[in-house]
């Protein structure tokens, strides 16, 4: 398993299109806090998802994510984009349920009144 650039092409597992979703929330935060937070590869435990992660390691550009029943996730961090405020990775191990293929970013984007949309 591993993480890859399709370009435009969009990825095909099994003669059957892989799904793609898009989550957007605003938060009541400033632009900068939430950043903070999201590029924070080391602190998802502490800042993120404290009920849902118990401890996160980085080693090089490897990120391995401990749960409460002490599943492991490792990820593979493949860019933090400060002039975007982009966060984007992969699942390489651990994925519930299991996947062939995982990737993920995070955005943070001014929307107004001091909060944040978080795609």
């Amino acid at each position: 398993m591993g993480c890859g650039r399709v370009g435009s092409r969009r990825p095909r597992s099994l003669g059957v299109d892989v799904g793609s979703l898009t989550q957007v929330v605003v938060v009541d935060a400033l632009p900068d806090r939430v950043w903070a937070a999201v590029r924070d590869v080391g602190g998802v435990h502490t800042r993120l998802l404290p009920d849902r992660v118990l401890k996160t390691t980085v080693e090089g550009d490897t990120r391995t994510l401990v749960m409460p029943d002490r599943h492991q996730v490792v990820e593979l961090i493949l860019d933090v984009d400060g002039e975007a405020r982009r966060l984007a990775y992969c699942a390489v191990a651990g994925a519930r349920p299991a996947l062939r293929h995982h990737s993920a970013s995070f955005q943070v984007l001014p929307v107004d009144n001091g909060r944040t949309r978080l795609v």
